[in-house]
């Protein structure tokens, strides 16, 4: 079972525009990874809880950071996070919206 396509880089740019626009935070990037190849693609997101301008000296690490990463077979696991802020155990989403559905809910928890 595969959550999302990542064939060409037009459906790449559609991932990342749903994604960055669906998750609730200040900063949110994502990025399609296909260093494995198309069929073993991957979406790394990054999300900080804190404005761009409030980082100290603009490093987004000196932030309230976490990143994850989502396998197409919906594996969603959490492999970065700011000392200050509970971890999110990994988990296995049914779809992207529900991946994004569990996201924003760690948010909400850790705001």
């Amino acid at each position: 079972m595969t959550i999302f396509n990542a064939g060409t880089p037009a459906r790449h740019s559609a991932i990342n525009g749903f994604v960055e626009s669906k998750i609730k935070a200040p900063y949110v990037h994502s990025q399609v990874s296909t260093l494995g190849g198309v069929a073993r693609a991957a979406i790394m997101i990054r999300v900080s809880l804190d404005p761009k301008s409030k980082w100290a000296n603009g490093i987004y690490q000196n932030s309230r950071y976490a990143m994850w990463h989502l396998g197409r077979d919906g594996t969603l696991e959490q492999f970065s996070v700011n000392y200050r802020l509970k971890k999110m155990r990994k988990q296995k989403a049914t779809s992207l919206p529900d991946a994004i559905a569990r996201i924003n809910k760690w948010i909400s928890l850790v705001k």
